[in-house]
């Protein structure tokens, strides 16, 4: 029988932020499995790959629908240029009602190409269009105002006298993303995405590789001489690593830990490392809920120090429940130990219904720096200062203007110990990139060379000012940093970034094809689960409970079942179950519920489907138990549908317009191998081949 095993859930903790670029390859030649692959990079967010592939396409199929999704892709991978001129190819086509979000995306991209007055243009004409009363219709009202500001703020420039500021060299920027540059006793500590694998042994050199690009953190005691090298103490074979920021005191280095290696499926979550006597960094150690979430993301850990409280504070990055919407900043009390209390979002001043990332809190300033893609800007991505007031009250964002801003993404705003130096990470023109036109953060350096009192215009827009910082005559500051796992390129943060629908299919048939060619979906369950040691075929546990539990143990499944081997195949080992936590269980959790939107959306058009649901176990038990087990599963399964979005499936099953099929396999498919041996947990428990086999799954998609 499947036991549920006796040892603590250990505490793991899911956090966002997206950040890797595969490269994979197509096999066939023509040009209907080009379309295809750049479809599935699409959908897997490898907007790179996408791009590439469409590209292709469009030699010989130059139609509106491949012409948008090139517009998207291109979009997604900063190729705004290019975006913009395949956007412009959809506008001017017949078809163009077929798409009524292109506006709205036409209107983004000439807004990070710098031609505002254009871009206010497209956003009225989508606004004049688009009826819903949602996220989009609030932003594109935001963009017009925004374009306007930003014809003023391009006014304000600091001059070349007064601000020196240097795009970093080749020893640290390459032509993927670097970013979250800061200094740690001199060194410059970053972040940089480099390719994961290497060719094995044997492989012929002409073989193509899928080559996952993997962020590392790095540093270089001299960037104009010397080469990153990777900071081998922080860094794992298989998982990312970024986003570092010193604490007040400089004992202790917090970055953000990453595993996945689709975009789709990545999750991070905070750690530490302790400074040595020898220079090194002691083995990580993960912060405790309820700093990490179970549920949602957290990055971009910054620390200062409050003399108020004579604490620690950690700010940082999440889109957890009780935000104002998408990632916001949040801030909470750290004691020696890391226990700490609830954390709390700094509020509607600071945060919005879009994405604010990579904070930093000067402490000498009494300041917050962030990143936000909602208030008024010049492009995606804009730096913002904030002064703090009393009882969590913050002062109106202030743009810090050119040229710590530009038209392209800008974040990971840092300031030095000396008060005068820092770095930020921008894609902006002339950062390195995977093309001409497309992709990367590169870190710059400013130096402000003239102190000079704060220069603050109220601009024609409401909420919000521009203003030159001021250099404060204040000797060493603790250098904490920013650091985002971030959105160039692929990355991570990227947090956010809303992709709209692809056109819609002619008829539904083609629409429930598509939706069948996403299938087969499982969801993954612990050993015994749910309702463990009973025989019933029906359960109310919900499978978010389920599945909180099954992902909080991934720390016991990598230690239980690499145990049985030596250290060197024990490490790989404990890549191979934490890429199955990656890519299955909280893969497959996330498709899911993609899923579900999609099958709504042909619901609520009147097509009539029926859903097969099957439930498999491992071989660990007797067959009767198994099939009751597997019934349950199925159950989960069903409850987590008919309970999402409120129930909105309940009325197209009632009316039987969705009929949902179940089939209780239990154990009769489970490959031969698999262990059974009560007496061999590590692998008739722990074991990604046992694991892979303890599902729900929805297998078939037909119309009636």
């Amino acid at each position: 029988m499947e036991n549920r095993s006796n040892l603590s859930a250990a505490l793991y903790c899911l956090v966002m932020v997206c950040l890797f670029l595969p490269f994979t390859s197509v096999q066939a030649q023509n040009l209907k499995a080009y379309e295809k692959a750049a479809d599935e990079a699409f959908a897997k967010k490898e907007y790179y790959n996408a791009m590439h592939y469409y590209d292709i396409v469009l030699r010989s199929k130059k139609t509106p629908g491949v012409y948008y999704k090139y517009a998207e892709s291109c979009r997604l991978s900063y190729a705004y240029d290019v975006a913009e001129e395949a956007y412009k190819k959809v506008i001017d086509s017949k078809d163009k009602s077929r798409y009524p979000m292109v506006e709205y995306y036409y209107g983004l991209t000439l807004k990070h190409n710098a031609k505002y007055v254009e871009a206010k243009r497209a956003f009225k004409y989508f606004l004049d269009r688009y009826k819903k009363d949602n996220f989009y219709k609030a932003k594109a009202e935001q963009e017009m105002k925004s374009c306007d500001f930003a014809k003023q703020l391009i006014r304000k420039t600091i001059p070349e006298s007064e601000l020196e500021f240097t795009h970093l060299s080749e020893n640290v920027n390459t032509k993927f993303s670097d970013f979250g540059g800061h200094e740690v006793d001199g060194v410059l500590y970053y972040s940089s995405l480099r390719f994961g694998r290497k060719r094995e042994k044997g492989e012929k050199k002409d073989k193509t590789l899928s080559k996952p690009l993997v962020a590392k953190i790095l540093s270089t005691p001299d960037h104009e001489k010397e080469k990153g090298k990777e900071q081998e103490d922080l860094n794992l074979p298989y998982e990312h690593s970024a986003n570092s920021a010193l604490n007040y005191d400089g004992n202790y280095l917090y970055f953000t830990r990453c595993s996945g290696k689709r975009s789709d499926s990545l999750r991070c979550e905070i750690f530490r490392s302790e400074k040595l006597a020898n220079g090194k960094w002691s083995a990580a150690e993960r912060l405790p809920n309820p700093i990490n979430s179970n549920s949602s993301t957290t990055t971009h850990p910054n620390l200062s120090w409050n003399e108020s409280t004579q604490s620690e504070w950690l700010y940082f990055s999440s889109n957890r429940a009780g935000g104002e919407g998408g990632m916001d900043i949040w801030a909470v009390e750290l004691k020696e130990d890391l226990t700490s209390t609830e954390p709390y979002n700094l509020g509607s001043t600071i945060n919005s219904i879009d994405a604010e990332v990579t904070p930093y809190f000067d402490v000498k300033e009494n300041r917050l720096y962030f990143a936000s893609r909602w208030h008024y800007g010049l492009g995606g991505y804009d730096i913002f200062s904030s002064d703090n007031k009393s009882n969590n009250e913050w002062g109106t964002p202030v743009n810090l203007g050119l040229p710590y801003n530009s038209a392209a993404n800008d974040l990971y705003y840092i300031r030095n110990a000396n008060d005068t130096t820092g770095y930020i990470a921008s894609n902006r023109d002339g950062s390195r990139s995977l093309t001409k036109e497309a992709c990367c953060n590169d870190i710059y350096y400013y130096a402000e060379l003239k102190a000079y009192p704060p220069d603050s215009v109220v601009l024609d827009t409401p909420d919000l000012v521009v203003e030159v910082p001021p250099v404060l005559d204040t000797p060493d500051v603790v250098i904490v940093e920013v650091p985002v796992l971030d959105t160039p390129d692929v990355v991570i943060v990227e947090v956010p970034v809303e992709t709209p629908p692809d056109p819609t299919p002619s008829t539904t048939t083609e629409v429930v094809q598509e939706l069948d060619d996403l299938l087969p979906l499982s969801l993954y369950f612990h050993n015994d689960e749910p309702d463990s040691n009973v025989s019933v075929k029906f359960t109310n546990t919900a499978y978010e409970q389920s599945y909180a539990y099954y992902t909080s143990l991934i720390e016991d499944y990598k230690r239980e079942y690499s145990q049985q081997f030596d250290p060197e195949r024990a490490a790989a080992e404990q890549g191979v179950v934490q890429q199955f936590f990656d890519d299955k269980v909280r893969g497959e959790y996330n498709r899911t519920q993609e899923f579900f939107d999609r099958l709504l959306e042909v619901l609520e058009k009147g097509a009539k489907l029926k859903l097969y649901i099957r439930g498999y176990t491992s071989p660990k038990a007797e067959k009767n138990y198994n099939i009751a087990l597997a019934n349950r599963r199925v159950s989960s399964l069903k409850s987590f549908m008919m309970r999402y979005k409120d129930g909105a499936f309940k009325k197209y099953v009632d009316r039987k317009d969705l009929i949902l099929t179940e089939a209780m396999l239990g154990e009769s498919l489970v490959p031969k191998g698999v262990s059974d041996d009560h007496k061999d947990p590590s692998n008739s428990i722990y074991s990604v081949s046992a694991s892979q086999e303890r599902r729900a799954e929805i297998s078939v998609l037909i119309q009636q």
